[in-house]
């Protein structure tokens, strides 16, 4: 049982993360706030984009709506 933990234990040492968030080209932001990380990622981006015109889209249609029934 000694021989196991030794085992795992060195495993977990030998083992590193190579990992870096700032080298990651699908991160735009990341902050730590209050003990919690926030990603901001290209996804992030584009859904947000969609939302913008979707926005866009439907003040433009209440809008060209309400030109047509005022006349």
């Amino acid at each position: 049982m000694k021989k196991l933990f030794l085992f795992f234990l060195l495993i977990s040492f030998s083992c590193k993360s190579n990992y870096n968030i700032d080298n990651d080209p699908n991160v735009l932001h990341w902050e730590i706030i209050d003990d919690s990380l926030y990603i901001y990622t290209k996804q992030d981006s584009i859904n947000d984009e969609i939302e913008r015109w979707r926005y866009k889209d439907s003040i433009y249609k209440i809008d060209s709506h309400d030109k047509w029934e005022n006349k």
